[in-house]
């Protein structure tokens, strides 16, 4: 009996290491199929990859799955038609595989046509291209001009895309002269000849301004001081009027007509946030995507007559939906949807005010990062812009007696808005978020068993949690996390969350106001920043400022959970003495996520929770500091550098006696990241040998067995304006079925 038993777990550890060796070589089989695929572009060399995987590993369904609709992707690629056949059978024999079929019937819905039709030579197909490295604010009806916000000075610029030529057309001197500058949205005049935009005169209060596109006569139109903020929406066809949305003191939002005649303003409608508002072309209509519940991620799309007689839904669907504009006939809407996880083009006609018909899938995976939609132009193009970063979660082995890393795999297979890495307390999971850089930055959760490799994607439930930091609760039960439940250039609530680790639901834990004060406990005053649990997850610690600019007092502060009490545990202010007075100056996400803002961030509690680690940034260094989590007082320092040098998120050793951190350069020239490490005490860093050109850290986490960290790299995209050609084709052959 003891002999047979003795053999039954033989047999039983047996099966468990060989499943957890094929688990390790499936997914390092996918990691190099999307290496061929992506990165050598050698489409038949990664088909022969992914079709190794559904032979030889048939019961890891989800990496079989991915890899058949790998399959699908490059036979598109290669414009052959097995492409259909690929994803017919990812219905066929993986549709418990949720994520992979959902992908998959819309790339089916993109093959309508057969595969000789495909393959026309006459058929103009969409392409996509670059045509200004600039993030545009609005394009002429021609598409000849693309206005935008020179973010150096503030300025309102006018780009000839035919010839490159750039004018400003404004010119109020550098920020140390003003903290004025050009709102991001503007609208060019059905005609061409003006573009409307709003001007930032100081803290809640700006007004609309128009200017012709030669730089003449420059009007201010409408100025109240009970707007804090205008969003500059579109023209009326005709030109009398300009649609926009006013964001009042009181935190209402409107839509509104403006008269560019005599400044009249008529009040269409008044809610709780902006959207995205354009109108039809015979300018009965207003197509806009909104949130039908405040604290909803999720967007749709609604009619309202010019009028302002009422609204009406005419998209609605659980995922978020995003107004594109017109077709120029007025027959139809073409928006943005992610129903399949990633955005694609989709268009719903239009009859009366009434919808006809189901949404039809008019491009697949249109520009999934950052974008700003301009609009389509008469000969059926559509522009965008994008102004973001893509990065990617590493996972590097670390030798602590050697002090070396070895070279990172990347770990998930997404590419794009990856970050923010966290271990769970035992180890067995690696949480991540997935950024999805659209309007209302919704934010999905990706939580990975490291032994099986399976993945959840969890879909958050409330607005704008942000992805930056992501921290397991000593539980293992729950994230935190931050966020805001309106526009960073908006005045709104400012919160930080706890996100179930089952579910996605999102709780607020400790919220505040930006602007108005509060007798409630649970809210506080000033910008908050960098929270992480305390040790025993009872209280959080976190950096908050007195003012929402990059310079000013700040604090590190303890909030017990429970009571709502604060403790603060340290106080300074990021100037250095004697330095004069900066602008405002609106901070880039550039700034605020690789040079860390100024003051403190980064912030990371010891494994005994008795000390607390930051980054303490000023305009011309930066540091690593220590302070006690109990007394406080003055920080230990323990390194130092100078601009353009940067350091990122410090990450305590399991044993408490060293930490790990980033140093990089940014400004000058090639960004480059570097892992580093130094004892808790002070003393010598030491550099434990990975360096990657090119990319900057986002997020840095150790495994609690102190042999593996896992982190975020990424590369600025910049600022840039693509066009769309013939999608107008597309959204006509749909019309005409």
């Amino acid at each position: 009996m003891k002999r047979q038993l003795l053999l039954s777990l033989i047999l039983g550890l047996f099966v468990a290491v060989l499943w957890g060796y094929t688990q390790q070589s499936a997914g390092q089989l996918l990691q190099s199929g999307l290496y061929q695929e992506d990165i050598k572009g050698d489409l038949d060399a990664a088909i022969q990859i992914y079709r190794k995987i559904i032979q030889d590993f048939p019961h890891h369904r989800s990496v079989a799955a991915q890899a058949l609709l790998h399959i699908g992707t490059c036979y598109e690629k290669l414009g052959r038609g097995e492409a259909r056949e690929a994803y017919e059978r990812v219905l066929r024999d993986y549709a418990d595989q949720a994520e992979q079929a959902s992908t998959a019937r819309v790339r089916l819905a993109a093959l309508r046509a057969s595969p000789a039709e495909a393959q026309e030579p006459d058929k103009a197909a969409p392409t996509s291209y670059k045509v200004a490295d600039v993030d545009g604010g609005a394009i002429s009806p021609d598409g000849r001009f693309l206005s935008y916000t020179d973010w150096s000075t503030g300025d309102l610029v006018l780009q000839d895309l035919k010839t490159g030529e750039k004018r400003h057309l404004t010119n109020k001197g550098s920020w140390e002269k003003s903290s004025e500058f050009a709102e991001w949205e503007q609208a060019i005049s059905p005609d061409g000849k003006q573009v409307a935009y709003a001007w930032h005169i100081e803290r809640d209060l700006c007004d609309l301004r128009i200017i012709g596109l030669d730089g003449s006569e420059p009007r201010v139109i409408y100025r109240n001081e009970e707007i804090a903020c205008i969003a500059v929406q579109d023209w009326s066809p005709d030109g009398k009027d300009i649609l926009a949305t006013f964001l009042k003191k009181d935190r209402t939002s409107q839509t509104v007509l403006v008269s560019v005649a005599d400044s009249s303003v008529r009040v269409l409608r008044t809610h709780s946030s902006a959207s995205r508002m354009r109108f039809s072309p015979d300018g009965q209509w207003i197509v806009y995507d909104f949130a039908p519940e405040e604290e909803s991620p999720e967007l749709d799309i609604y009619l309202l007559p010019s009028d302002g007689s009422g609204g009406m839904p005419l998209v609605e669907h659980p995922a978020n939906d995003i107004v594109l504009g017109w077709a120029p006939d007025g027959k139809s809407v073409l928006f943005a949807s992610d129903r399949a996880d990633t955005y694609g083009a989709w268009v719903i006609q239009v009859v009366d005010g009434q919808p006809r018909g189901a949404p039809e899938l008019v491009k697949p995976d249109i520009a999934p990062i950052g974008v700003h939609w301009l609009g389509l132009t008469g000969d059926g193009s559509y522009y965008y812009s994008q102004s973001a970063w893509v990065s990617d979660v590493y996972v590097a082995t670390l030798d602590p007696a050697a002090g070396t890393l070895q070279p990172p795999q990347k770990l998930v297979s997404h590419v794009g808005r990856d970050t923010s890495p966290d271990w769970s307390p035992d180890g067995r999971y690696l949480a991540y978020a997935s950024g999805r850089g659209m309007v209302r930055d919704s934010l999905v959760l990706g939580i990975r068993s490291i032994r099986t490799g399976e993945e959840r994607r969890l879909r958050l439930t409330m607005p704008r949690v942000h992805a930056f930091p992501l921290h397991w609760s000593p539980d293992g039960r729950s994230l935190l996390a931050q966020g805001r439940l309106s526009p960073p250039t908006l005045p709104g609530v400012q919160a930080f969350y706890r996100i179930d680790a089952q579910t996605g639901e999102v709780t607020p834990i400790v919220s505040r106001s930006l602007e108005l004060p509060s007798n409630n406990p649970e809210v506080t005053q000033g910008e908050m920043e960098w929270p992480v649990w305390s040790s025993d997850g009872k209280a959080i610690f976190y950096r908050r400022s007195d003012t929402d600019t990059p310079y000013g007092e700040q604090s590190i502060v303890v909030r017990d959970l429970e009571t709502g009490r604060e403790r603060e545990l340290y106080r300074g202010n990021p100037r250095p003495a004697g330095e004069n007075e900066q602008s405002t100056v609106p901070a880039q996400p550039t700034e605020m996520a690789n040079a860390g803002y100024f003051g403190a961030s980064n912030l990371a509690v010891s494994p005994d929770g008795q000390q607390l680690a930051f980054v303490w940034s000023t305009p011309t260094s930066r540091a690593l500091k220590v302070i006690p989590t109990t007394a406080g007082g003055e920080p230990l320092e323990l390194l130092r550098v100078q601009s353009p040098e940067r350091l990122f998120q410090p990450a305590w050793m399991p044993d408490g006696g060293h930490l790990l951190y980033g140093k990089g350069r940014i400004e000058g020239q090639e960004p480059t990241l570097e892992i580093w490490r130094i004892s808790a005490e002070g003393g010598e860093p030491q550099y434990l040998g990975l360096a990657m050109e090119g990319l900057l850290l986002y997020g840095l986490s150790i495994h609690p067995d102190g042999q593996r960290i896992a982190f975020t790299a990424g590369r600025n995209l910049g600022s840039q304006t693509w066009v769309m050609k013939n999608l107008l084709s597309e959204i006509e052959g749909l019309s005409e079925q």
